[in-house]
């Protein structure tokens, strides 16, 4: 009964000592942020409750994409997946058929859309999402309508 106790005792410990360091596993760029993994992102994506992502989730649903496309695009900067998370709070985007929703307005009316100023702060002006989705070989099939 002592050796259950002891691990039982050992295990809180370590838990608690986790809680407090942090996981020392874990990227310092996808840890600092509000934490998640790629399963709490997906299941605010899947879930339609996109407003809730945080810039961590944001970082490593790009960092998923970028290595599934295994396209030469740098990693998002804490900054940028601030910006996203920003752009997504502010056009209430929370299920996929909001992009889609999204991506249909704006071609209807380039104004449909606000662009938070820290989107253009950490993407820059010239740098348009068509300009970006054009350079990956276009928009993926599910924007399209």
């Amino acid at each position: 009964m002592n050796t259950k106790r002891a691990i039982v005792v050992a295990l809180c410990g370590c838990v608690a000592l986790l809680n407090l360091a942090g996981c020392p596993w874990a990227d310092a760029r996808t840890s600092d942020g509000g934490g998640g993994d790629i399963l709490s992102a997906g299941s605010k994506i899947i879930g339609g409750t996109m407003t809730g992502l945080n810039q961590d989730e944001i970082q490593i649903v790009t960092d998923t994409a970028i290595s599934l496309a295994g396209a030469p695009i740098p990693p998002l900067s804490n900054e940028q997946a601030d910006a996203v998370v920003d752009f997504i709070r502010t056009n209430q985007i929370d299920s996929i058929q909001d992009i889609q929703n999204l991506v249909t307005a704006v071609q209807e009316d380039p104004n449909a859309v606000t662009i938070p100023e820290s989107v253009l702060t950490a993407f820059g002006e010239g740098q348009g999402i068509w300009d970006i989705l054009d350079a990956l070989g276009g928009a993926p099939d599910f924007l399209a309508g």
